[in-house]
């Protein structure tokens, strides 16, 4: 994928907005482009995920995975928490706090992602304080929305429960 088209999808992802195409440049320069087959497992809960990953084409879902995991306790089945479409993102709680994916993320269908590693993303944003305050406060709001999304349904299982 060349850096103009990079440019361009960079540019349709939340946790990019407010950026201008020079500010994206930087970004595209130290993308990984890399595809996907089906039920391929691109990131397996537990495992260090040190990365930044832009769902291209193809579908993902995001899950806590069952008694068929290699994991010393078992849950006793697949817990899907979310399905992810081109546009979607992945791996920003590991970039962020360092601890290993909370979540395992596994192929629905074929397609294609970027990546930037931890390294790359971080060193970018430490060259200019503008470019990393927007995408940080642009996560936080992504991690509020989910938590709020997160309480309201707690909420509701205290109404129905």
């Amino acid at each position: 994928m060349n850096q103009e088209t990079t440019v361009r999808v960079l540019s349709h992802v939340d946790a990019f907005a407010g950026l201008a195409d020079p500010d994206l440049a930087g970004f595209a320069g130290v993308c990984e482009s890399l595809s996907f087959q089906r039920d391929e497992i691109l990131i397996k809960e537990g495992q260090s995920a040190a990365a930044f990953h832009i769902l291209i084409e193809g579908r993902l879902k995001v899950v806590l995975q069952g008694a068929n995991s290699s994991e010393e306790e078992h849950r006793a089945t697949d817990v899907q928490l979310n399905q992810l479409k081109p546009g979607d993102y992945f791996g920003e709680y590991s970039l962020i706090d360092g601890q290993p994916a909370s979540a395992s993320i596994i192929v629905v269908e074929p397609g294609a992602l970027l990546r930037i590693s931890k390294h790359d993303f971080e060193e970018y944003l430490s060259t200019n304080d503008r470019i990393a305050r927007t995408i940080y406060l642009n996560l936080l709001k992504l991690l509020v929305s989910r938590l709020r999304e997160r309480e309201d349904e707690y909420d509701q299982v205290m109404i129905v429960g």
